[in-house]
């Protein structure tokens, strides 16, 4: 089994089994990052990396999870109407809270 060399900011340079170290890739834009538990301190740490080192990760048998950026990144950052404010918390805290309410809501937005 490979044994691969991290570094905890707190402990230094520590090794690790494959098992012992994750990996993200992100679909859309290629960020790559890794994870591990300290195995002297316990302290969990996230560093990214490039994706040539990701492939060496990939090849020595650490598993790797892709994830996808949120879709709201992709929407529009056009904003119409007034900001939320204090009130309008207040407001939604009471329709929530009142389940009458909360169904004529609801009833409101099936209807289109």
């Amino acid at each position: 089994m490979a044994t691969i060399r991290a570094t905890c900011t707190d402990c230094g340079d520590i090794d690790l089994g494959v098992r012992e170290v994750r990996a993200r890739l992100c679909a859309e834009n290629d960020q790559a990052e890794y994870r591990f538990v300290c195995t002297v301190c316990s302290m969990v740490s996230v560093k990214q990396l490039q994706l040539p080192t990701l492939n060496l990760l990939v090849e020595a048998g650490v598993h790797v999870d892709t994830w996808h950026l949120p879709a709201e990144l992709a929407e529009s950052q056009q904003v119409d109407g007034t900001a939320i404010d204090h009130n309008d918390v207040l407001d939604f805290h009471n329709l929530l809270s009142s389940e009458t309410e909360f169904a004529e809501a609801v009833a409101k937005l099936a209807q289109g």
